[in-house]
């Protein structure tokens, strides 16, 4: 454990007591009657200077390795997204000769197929039966490639670009619209919406509760 990291925990301590009576006080507080809201509010307003006060303490400790951390990736950042960017390059001509081996591949498979369904009529014309022996296979294009210092491996994978939103399939719309509530999305969006003054949506029920500021 560093000195700094000990003279961090040191300074908390104290603090540390007065947010755990801060909690008790708050628990056992009572609001009925004006009074009580007037020494409510003076209570926050002594917790809220009070987390201020640690806040300004947590940021004279961490704001200058968060500089130097920000700086020390702003050095490395260039080099290691101009290397992402080169990689992407090789790989996009390496996967370009790869389909362009792979489709003469498929080419050749069609190709023989096409002499065998040829042969087969002929055959059947002629009264004679199929020919049993399968098609000749045409070799796999091979996929992983090693040298004396490294290895790399085709993996064939799905992707997609949506091209309307209108035309997905409502099932689809309702699995995006699932997941965005999930992630928090809509909650999102219908704020701006309210925030913007829309008061009545559909299917959102739009209200006002108390919000207390502190001064």
């Amino acid at each position: 454990m560093t000195t700094e990291f000990k003279n961090v925990e040191k300074e908390l301590k104290p603090i540390e007591s007065e947010i755990i009576t801060f909690a008790e006080q708050a628990g056992s507080l009572s609001v009925e009657t004006e009074k009580d809201y007037e020494g409510a509010s003076d209570f926050i307003k002594v917790i809220n200077d009070k987390k201020k006060a640690v806040e300004k303490m947590r940021k004279f400790f961490v704001d200058p390795l968060n500089a130097q951390v920000k700086d020390i990736n702003g050095m490395f950042k260039p080099q290691v997204e101009e290397s992402d960017t080169i990689i992407k390059l090789v790989k996009g001509k390496m996967g370009v000769y790869y389909q362009k081996k792979e489709d003469a591949r498929l080419k050749e498979e069609a190709r023989l197929e096409k002499i065998r369904i040829a042969a087969d009529k002929k055959r059947a014309e002629a009264g004679k039966e199929a020919i049993a022996e399968p098609v000749k296979e045409v070799a796999e294009v091979q996929k992983t490639v090693a040298t004396e210092t490294s290895k790399t491996t085709v993996k064939k994978v799905w992707v997609h670009k949506v091209e309307s939103m209108s035309k997905l399939p409502e099932d689809v719309k309702k699995a995006i619209f699932e997941e965005a509530y999930r992630k928090g999305i809509v909650d999102t969006v219908i704020r701006k919406l309210v925030n913007a003054g829309m008061r009545e949506i559909e299917g959102v029920n739009i209200y006002q509760e108390a919000n207390i500021n502190i001064r």
